[in-house]
Order: C-alpha cells, then sequence, then structure tokens
C-alpha cells in the first residue's frame, strides 16, 4: 500500500538523529493516539529519556481517539507499511489499539517487539499464546485503590459513578475491575460504571447522577452524534463544571481549577521510561523478549488542585497531601 505524503512526512521525521549519521539501532514507535494527546506525549518522552542518545527514532501515530472505527483497519495497513519500509531493530507498540490491530501481523515475523499501555491482557489479542518476540508494560488504571484514596478524603461518600467513554480501553478496565457486574462496593461505597455512548449521553449521566461523586479513567473517544470527535478539555472543562459532586480522574493533565479535584494516576512518563528500559535490554544486552517478562505498572501518583479541593469543602489527610503535587 502506497503512502500518502503527510503519512511519509511522519515516517521520515527521526526523533534522535539525523540521517546523515548511521544510528547503530532503529527504533520505531507505533502510538495508538495521537501526538498531542498528553498519555502518549508523556510516554513517548519517557522512552526517549531511557534510550538516550545513538538510536534512529521515529513514530507513526494511528490517531484512534478521532478517527472513525471504519478507518482502524486502512490505518493499521499504513503502520505496518512503516514497518516493512523502515525495516527497525525494535518495534515499540503503544496502548490496546495499536497491539490489537497488528498483533496477528506482530507474531507472524521475528522483529522484536516492545509494547506499553496495554490494559488488556496481550494473549487476548495474539493467537491463543503470547509470541516469544513480544514483551513490555502493562497498564493497570488503579480504579478501585484511587476509591480506597477517596473515602479517606470523603469518607461520608457512599455512592460513586465511574465514567467512561466508548472504546476498547474502558471495555478493558470494566473487563478487568468490575468483572462482569454492574455495581461493586469498595470500602462502603457503592460503584456502579457507565459508558457513554455519545458526547450528549455523557452529559446527561454527568448531571443525572445521585453519586457523591464522579470519576473519568477514560474520555478522549467521546464522539458527538455525527461522530465528530469532542475535544478531552472541553469534556472535563464542562463535566467539572456542571457536575454538583467533585470530579476525579485517573490522568494527571486534566486536574485542575476548571478541571477534576484530584488524580492518582500511572504517570505516562514513568510508564514510558520503563517500557525503554526494556526496549535496551534486548538492544544493548542481547536478550530475546521472552527473556525479558512482562511488567505490570499500577503505582500511582497523586495529583490534587487547590481550588476544586476547596470548592467541595475537602480536606486531605495529611499522609495523602505528604505525597501529592498540586497543579
Amino acid at each position: 500500500m502506497k503512502l500518502s505524503a503527510a503519512t511519509i512526512c511522519i515516517l521520515l521525521v527521526g526523533i534522535g538523529g539525523a540521517f546523515g549519521a548511521a544510528p547503530e539501532k532503529s527504533v520505531l514507535i507505533i502510538q495508538s493516539y495521537h501526538e498531542e494527546l498528553e498519555w502518549t506525549a508523556q510516554c513517548e518522552e519517557g522512552i526517549l529519556s531511557a534510550l538516550g542518545p545513538g538510536y534512529d527514532i521515529r513514530t507513526f501515530y494511528m490517531d484512534t481517539k478521532r478517527i472513525s472505527g471504519a478507518m482502524f483497519p486502512e490505518k493499521a495497513d499504513e503502520a505496518w507499511q512503516a514497518v516493512l519500509t523502515i525495516r527497525p531493530d525494535l518495534l515499540m507498540i503503544g496502548d490496546d489499539n495499536s497491539l490489537r490491530l497488528l498483533a496477528k501481523r506482530i507474531e507472524a515475523v521475528d522483529i522484536p517487539v516492545v509494547y506499553f499501555g496495554i490494559n488488556h491482557n496481550p494473549r487476548n489479542y495474539f493467537s491463543g499464546q503470547h509470541p516469544p518476540n513480544a514483551t513490555g508494560i502493562l497498564e493497570r488504571l488503579p480504579v478501585f485503590p484511587w476509591l480506597r484514596y477517596l473515602k479517606q478524603i470523603m469518607p461520608r461518600a457512599q455512592k460513586a459513578l465511574v465514567l467512561l467513554d466508548d472504546s476498547p480501553t474502558s471495555n478493558a478496565i470494566v473487563l478487568r475491575t468490575f468483572q462482569g457486574r454492574r455495581m461493586i462496593r469498595v470500602v462502603g461505597i457503592q460503584t456502579i460504571y457507565r459508558i457513554a455512548r455519545d458526547w450528549s449521553h455523557w452529559q446527561d449521566l454527568v448531571t443525572g447522577t445521585n453519586a457523591d461523586l464522579i470519576v473519568i479513567p477514560t474520555f478522549h473517544a467521546v464522539k458527538r452524534e455525527d461522530g465528530t470527535n469532542v475535544d478531552y478539555t472541553q469534556i472535563v472543562a464542562w463535566t467539572s463544571a456542571h457536575a454538583n459532586v467533585p470530579l476525579f480522574s485517573l490522568q494527571d493533565y486534566v486536574v485542575g481549577p476548571e478541571g477534576a479535584a484530584g488524580a492518582y494516576t500511572v504517570f505516562g512518563r514513568n510508564h514510558g521510561y520503563m517500557a525503554g528500559v526494556m526496549a535496551r535490554k534486548i538492544l544493548e544486552e542481547g536478550k530475546s523478549p521472552w527473556q525479558v517478562p512482562p511488567i505490570t505498572d499500577e503505582k500511582g501518583q497523586f495529583f490534587f488542585n487547590r481550588i476544586q479541593l476547596k470548592r467541595f469543602g475537602l480536606i486531605l489527610p495529611p499522609e495523602i497531601e505528604g505525597q501529592a503535587k498540586f497543579r
């Protein structure tokens, strides 16, 4: 398949070295999303920090948060054409969509692969078993640990709404955390989840909730009824302004005066750094991916905004405040 001129430009922009010099190793990163997405940018920053100089690093962005699902197969073909064109020494796959769409092709080649940001079980994307040429970092968004901390911040809270967009990442979160149940009790908090069909449905769920707090783990894939994507900054600002209860997230970059009151998050830069270190073990130490077991990243970091905390009269326990970063 021929690549568009724009795609070729994306592919041929080397992040870690000029074409005039011949880098020792080449790395191609295939990101599920777009480069302006904070999580994507954070992960890539971490990868670059871990790899350091001496690598030819290029990135292909699949943009699956913004394009329609009908375009996914075509975008997957373009991404794989990038692999065939560049023939990297190592391939890095970011987040569930790209791994799901490329898994069958990955297991059919001998290119070493390091994935990251994977919420689902990777075996579910491959043909029944984990291929020996792949390993990586599993992302485990700490939904229930966060609720346990929120109970310390809001001891009177009885009900929580976990509100998600309609995406593969959300489905993986629901499958792993709720395990088929619509409601579960976490430290005495009756916790339900809802997946918003579209932007209008999201708004109805926010204004119609009787919960004491709202947690939004995913929101980038919210679309209007006509299929166009709603910018996440608009979603967060609207939700914060119209929610009559505190808003919390699992992404640090939405915490702010007009955003979420707090977040307990797997930090993207650290996550990417872990993936970069794993890549170096393969490229520099000669290890095969099957010799480097997958790692689960679920270590959280607190982020809070003082204006939003004051808005709802929330006081952080000293042990949480002492570990928190404020935005």
